[in-house]
């Protein structure tokens, strides 16, 4: 089932979380985490950070982020913040636990729901993008005070992101304006079916504040009753792997 996002913004006072200094995770070794990568046209610059947050933890409670003084100071800089655009996005490239724990994919900000990936091959062009991106995001968090201006990194480019995850992501493009809400999806690969087919669903929505900070917009109550119930079954997996192990 597909969401729309509410129109009115609700800034979370409560249940933000703060941001991380550590490296976004893609999957490859740990659960992938959540990043946000914010865009100035004008001066040709790409603000990265690291959001720290998991794919399990944000699919059992979605939350806003608290402000980042770093991003504040760069969107304090911007000579027109209305052309600032911003994504949120988790990628989860893993292993066969991650597809049978139901978490191999990504989470992204999309202006549109997303097209389904056809087949896994199509799906995985896809998190081998943002794969490339958060190695780019890494490689400015550690080098270049959490800017990049060209690269993997940047939100330009026409390899890994340009609007729409390398021409990987279809029906829709990304970038959401700061102060306005761009929905959040997840795609999931099924658990089943050696991940052939996968499931795309709106999490919730984010606003980018002028201070740094992420509000969120929760979806209605139907897709939180569907969140649990998917955060449920994350669970059962784990338990039984333990036990199998």
């Amino acid at each position: 089932m597909r969401f729309k996002a509410l129109l009115a913004v609700v800034a979370l006072a409560l249940g933000f979380t703060g941001t991380a200094t550590a490296q976004v995770q893609d999957g490859s070794a740990a659960d992938g985490t959540l990043f946000l990568t914010v865009f100035d046209p004008i001066r040709g610059e790409t603000y990265n950070v690291d959001l720290g947050t998991s794919i399990s933890d944000y699919l059992a409670a979605p939350t806003g982020f608290a402000a980042d003084a770093g991003l504040a100071t760069w969107l304090g800089g911007a000579s027109d913040p209305g052309a600032i655009l911003f994504d949120v996005g988790l990628v989860n490239f893993g292993d066969g636990s991650d597809l049978a724990a139901g978490t191999f994919g990504a989470l992204i900000t999309a202006n549109g729901v997303p097209d389904a990936p056809a087949d896994f091959s199509f799906g995985s062009t896809l998190l081998q993008n943002m794969q490339s991106y958060v190695a780019g995001i890494n490689g400015s968090i550690a080098n270049a005070n959490s800017i990049a201006t060209s690269g993997a990194g940047y939100f330009a480019d026409p390899f890994t992101w340009n609007g729409n995850v390398g021409q990987a992501l279809g029906g829709t493009t990304t970038g959401g304006a700061i102060d306005s809400a761009i929905a959040l999806y997840s795609i999931l690969a099924t658990p089943t079916g050696a991940g052939q087919d996968w499931v795309v669903e709106q999490v919730t929505s984010l606003v980018l504040n002028g201070d740094g900070s992420l509000s969120i917009i929760p979806i209605p109550a139907a897709g939180w009753l569907l969140l649990s119930a998917l955060a449920g079954l994350v669970g059962i997996a784990r338990r039984r792997r333990a036990a199998l192990a």
